[in-house]
């Protein structure tokens, strides 16, 4: 049997593809040319060649089976090769299809593409784009590092000034300003304490605490400590009835979200305006979210911060929520990607709309808490008896952070023992005549890792109590650091009082 030859076209840019269009029968043999490629064409008749003869050996026995499928089943298949002769490479792309030509048909077509250049401008295509996507991430990093080293530079500013106060204040007979000083250090302290929590949570890897809040309750108290802060000429209300609704969050990290939604309103209208505060359900409801661009759908309580002023500008919209990100002079800050990072963490969503009055909109969507279920009341305080002296071993690679520690514990009467890294520390609870109570221990330490060491420890002393720091809390690492025993998990750097509270109360607990 023979086959006319079928016309194509064949375009002459040296862009297009080259290929080969061939005709067979179940066997593989070939009835027709459509097209001829660069191929070698051997000169067999047609009836006779194989069509395994053009293309690598190794290629063959899939290219029949292939060929087999699409005339028995009328199904087509698409399949790659590459032949490399060492110089260089090619790739081909084959497609086999059964062919309709009337009746009860045995044929198929094969097209053979040299998509050789096709991949070679893919590829280059995709490297455009990751070098493109790299100079961005290089850029958003170099905003990230820029403005946190200025607000940290602002927190050093504040530290060493007044530490340099309080040495000038002692020296020349003022020492009744030194308390004074200090809580100014203090507050500095916390401020940078603060910025690493925003950070944290940013990055959706921080660990909080949630309970059900009732967010219109939460509303109204924020929207008396709106007031406080913006002009009495910008009118400030909230939209909704007194009905009680229920997520189950942070209330704190809610409140943040709403005070800084809030902020950013008064800024944006200057010295007159209207602020308005919402909370609503929505029902069943499907959304995209402007911040994780994703599409969600489910029953939400929305939490709204709306103004009348001048809205966001169409080409800002895109990067509201990158870190240090601002749409006006001196507004640029950790604020929105804050928030981004907060209302995912709690399964939620954000959407900037236009207000009706031509003003911006921001909406804070999240999950519907579910009806309320009776929990058990939280356990009751261990007993303390004060008559004990508590024996700790502090673990941390830093000896500055590790002095502090150790000093504020002396002032409660602990006995101390400092070591700066996990090996050492596992080496001392071995030894049975050394006394501990409480073992106090960074995440991060050369050797064994605090999780590791708490492991370890437990084993060779099970009634040991312990207690894990870190900076770069997790629900991981808390998950990680009770499996293997640790009592408690704090934050670094952790509060004096709840430190000392936890210590005592573990080392004393009758």
């Amino acid at each position: 049997m023979s086959a006319t030859p079928i016309a194509i076209d064949h375009a002459e840019d040296e862009r297009s593809d080259t290929r080969s269009v061939l005709i067979v029968d179940a066997e593989g043999i070939i009835q027709g040319i459509a097209c001829a490629g660069p191929l070698p064409q051997p000169g067999a008749e047609l009836g006779h060649e194989c069509i395994t003869r053009r293309v690598p050996s190794e290629i063959g026995p899939s290219l029949c089976a292939a060929i087999e499928h699409a005339v028995a089943t009328r199904a087509s298949r698409v399949f790659e090769y590459t032949v490399n002769d060492g110089a260089s490479a090619r790739s081909f792309e084959i497609s086999v299809a059964p062919l309709a030509l009337g009746g009860d048909s045995k044929l198929a077509c094969v097209t053979q593409v040299d998509v050789t250049a096709r991949r070679s401008a893919l590829a280059a295509c995709a490297a455009d784009v990751e070098q493109l996507a790299r100079a961005q991430r290089m850029q958003d990093i170099g905003r990230l590092t820029g403005g946190i080293a200025h607000d940290f530079n602002n927190v050093l500013a504040s530290v060493l000034g007044f530490v340099r106060l309080a040495e000038r204040a002692l020296s020349s007979g003022r020492a009744d300003r030194v308390p004074h000083y200090l809580g100014e250090i203090a507050q500095a302290g916390e401020r940078a304490r603060d910025m690493v929590t925003q950070m944290l949570t940013f990055s959706r890897g921080g660990v909080v605490s949630s309970e059900r809040v009732d967010v219109t309750a939460l509303a109204r108290e924020t929207l008396t400590l709106l007031r406080a802060s913006i002009p009495t000429s910008i009118a400030l209300t909230l939209d909704g009835d007194d009905t009680a609704r229920f997520v189950v969050a942070n209330a704190t990290q809610l409140e943040q979200i709403l005070l800084n939604l809030g902020v950013n309103a008064r800024d944006a209208l200057g010295e007159h305006g209207h602020i308005t505060l919402g909370v609503s359900r929505r029902a069943d409801h499907a959304l995209r979210c402007d911040s994780c661009h994703r599409e969600a759908r489910g029953d939400w309580i929305v939490l709204t911060v709306r103004d009348d002023g001048p809205g966001i500008a169409a080409e800002a919209r895109p990067r509201i929520f990158d870190p240090f990100y601002g749409t006006r002079d001196g507004n640029s800050g950790m604020g929105l990607a804050v928030a981004h990072g907060i209302v995912h963490q709690h399964g939620g969503h954000l959407r900037v709309v236009d207000a009706p009055d031509g003003g911006a909109c921001f909406e804070v969507l999240l999950p519907e808490a579910c009806a309320a279920s009776n929990t058990a009341s939280a356990d009751a305080a261990p007993a303390v008896d004060p008559t004990v002296v508590p024996n700790v071993l502090l673990v941390d690679d830093d000896p500055a952070v590790a002095r502090a520690l150790a000093e504020l514990l002396r002032l409660e009467n602990c006995v101390v023992t400092i070591v700066h890294d996990g090996d050492a520390a596992l080496e001392r609870l071995r030894d049975a005549s050394y006394p501990c109570d409480v073992l106090l221990t960074d995440q991060s330490l050369p050797g064994l890792d605090g999780i590791a060491l708490v492991r370890l420890a437990r084993e060779a002393r099970p009634a040991l109590r312990a207690v894990l720091m870190s900076g770069l809390g997790t629900a991981a690492l808390e998950a990680g650091a009770r499996e293997v025993g640790a009592d408690a998990v704090i934050g670094k750097p952790a509060d004096a009082d709840a430190l000392l509270q936890m210590i005592t109360g573990l080392a004393r607990a009758a």
